[in-house]
């Protein structure tokens, strides 16, 4: 990956080495922000969710063994 910040590309050039500075961490953080959004969704239907509400589900789609997909 590279660090490197094209000056001529930012909306607002004079904040080129800020962005320099926080180039490292970019990918990182997506990945924390991206991953911060989406446990919550899957959380709620592991922990609070019914195996067979998901396995009519799958089942429906046409997979032979629906309880063995979601666990």
């Amino acid at each position: 990956m590279s660090t490197q910040v094209d000056a001529k590309r930012l909306i607002f050039p004079g904040l080129a080495g800020i962005y320099e500075l926080g180039a490292p961490y970019s990918y990182s953080f997506m990945r924390f922000a991206t991953g911060a959004i989406l446990v919550p969704h899957g959380v709620q239907k592991v922990f609070f969710g019914s195996l067979d509400t998901y396995t009519k589900m799958i089942g429906g789609k046409g997979c032979r063994w629906p309880r063995c997909s979601p666990v």
